[in-house]
């Protein structure tokens, strides 16, 4: 792993466990965070429930843990890292 990769996932994890903590993991609230994240023309079209638990693999209950809303971000990193690559 690149040391400058490392620096952004720690970042990252840092920033993730914060609001993660700050809305107590509420899928309702995640889905926000993802309508942010959208590219244009879908930044702000919040997400349906089912596919934000599929996105981060939280299929039961309303709450979604911090590791795993980390791993969906880490997974979203990696990809467009290696898209970006020759």
């Amino acid at each position: 792993m690149h040391p400058w990769r490392r620096a952004i996932e720690g970042k990252l994890s840092d920033m993730i466990l914060d609001f993660q903590t700050f809305v107590e993991g509420d899928l309702t609230k995640i889905r926000l965070l993802l309508a942010d994240l959208a590219p244009p023309p879908h930044t702000g079209d919040t997400l349906p429930t089912e596919m934000t638990r599929s996105l981060f693999q939280c299929y039961s209950g309303t709450v979604c843990s911090f590791p795993k809303i980390l791993r969906c971000l880490k997974r979203f990193i990696r990809e467009h890292d290696s898209e970006d690559r020759p």
